[in-house]
């Protein structure tokens, strides 16, 4: 059996995926809970009054929280597949590596400059996301991914 030697950086590449996921969980907890839990926020418009916006600002909070889960699911597959060097981790990380990169930048100029730690956060996150990106595109690394026929004898 051809076992391949998993590269350092895809083994911390899966590990931060699977710590992600639990992370974005609790993210999909406590922002349901704002929403939706016994202390909710009164940003939602009123249902009796404006039934049409009630509803279609409902749509979009439930989309919106879904995504937290449909985002922990894939960090985790995509966690699992890095560490058994399937090419669909790969796939996954870079496609979700390129989302958080374009998501923190966002977030980098969005947050006032006075909010040093939420800067320094995204700033952070941008900067993994880059190093990710650049890592998986490295010839050894790309190498480690690549798919094997095995024979039936």
């Amino acid at each position: 059996m051809d076992q391949k030697k998993r590269p350092i950086g895809v083994t911390l590449l899966s590990l931060i995926a699977f710590l992600v996921s639990p992370g974005l969980i609790a993210l999909f907890i406590l922002s349901t809970q704002s929403y939706f839990g016994p202390s909710k926020r009164s940003d939602l418009p009123d249902l009796h009054s404006e039934p049409g916006p009630f509803v279609i600002a409902l749509t979009l909070l439930v989309f919106f929280h879904l995504g937290f889960l449909i985002l922990a699911f894939l960090s985790c597959v995509a966690g699992r597949d890095l560490w058994l060097l399937r090419p669909r981790g790969r796939s996954l990380t870079l496609i979700s590596m390129i989302l958080w990169l374009l998501q923190s930048a966002v977030l980098f100029y969005a947050v006032p400059t006075e909010s040093l730690r939420d800067r320094s956060f995204a700033g952070g996150v941008f900067l993994l996301c880059l190093f990710s990106i650049v890592y998986l595109f490295l010839p050894r690394v790309r190498a480690s991914f690549e798919t094997r026929p095995t024979s039936l004898s």
